[in-house]
């Protein structure tokens, strides 16, 4: 149930979501529908050709240091950043799931919940944060702009490799749904919807814009 921050609808809102539209704030705007209950969304606009318009300014850092989306706004403690923000989307999505256990968003056999884990991670780290980088970002992996070519034809190329594994994860017949985020639709377990967020917000970035997220 969305709200803004500057929306009439009553102060019940418990979280915050720092979003971009096209980038993986995709996973925890799914996964706080799926939850149901009233949150906030904020935007932070990560488009921009090498850095984003919003998440490159002084403010958004003064907020969320590591000057990357998303965030989630609503969660006890800190790690640099704001009072009570936690970042890293696999981390949101497991707050999420943990503090909203009717929602049965994460498998209850530890086994299966290890396997979500690693799914998400995976999807993380090799699929975003490597390859998509690569494509949309490559001054991340080298300062000599004769090289970006070179880079970004490499990042083609592992999200090519990636997308084939995902494809191969799914040819038992787990297919159905996969991207409509439904509980059948998760690789690993077919309890878990943060999984089937996680694989939906991140593969969604193939056909959605640049952010330095």
């Amino acid at each position: 149930m969305m709200t803004t921050p500057n929306s009439a609808a009553p102060p019940l809102a418990k979280h915050r979501l720092y979003y971009s539209p096209g980038t993986c704030a995709l996973a925890p705007h799914i996964v706080l529908e799926e939850i149901g209950a009233p949150y906030e969304l904020q935007l932070v606009s990560a488009s921009g050709p090498r850095d984003g318009e919003m998440t490159s300014k002084s403010e958004w850092k003064a907020i969320n240091p590591k000057a990357r989306m998303p965030a989630l706004l609503g969660v006890p403690g800190r790690i640099g950043g704001a009072d009570n923000l936690l970042t890293e989307v696999p981390a949101s999505l497991m707050y999420l799931a943990r503090t909203n256990p009717a929602a049965k968003l994460l498998p209850s056999d530890p086994a299966a919940e290890a396997r979500c884990i690693e799914w998400m991670n995976w999807l993380s780290s090799s699929l975003h944060t490597m390859a998509f980088a690569q494509m949309w970002r490559p001054h991340r992996f080298t300062a000599d702009e004769g090289g970006f070519a070179a880079v970004r034809n490499r990042g083609r190329e592992n999200v090519a490799e990636s997308f084939a594994y995902i494809e191969k994860l799914l040819a038992d017949g787990r297919t159905g749904g996969f991207r409509k985020h439904t509980r059948s639709s998760m690789p690993t377990s077919s309890s878990s919807t943060i999984g089937a967020a996680a694989a939906s917000g991140w593969t969604w970035r193939s056909s959605a814009r640049p952010g330095p997220d």
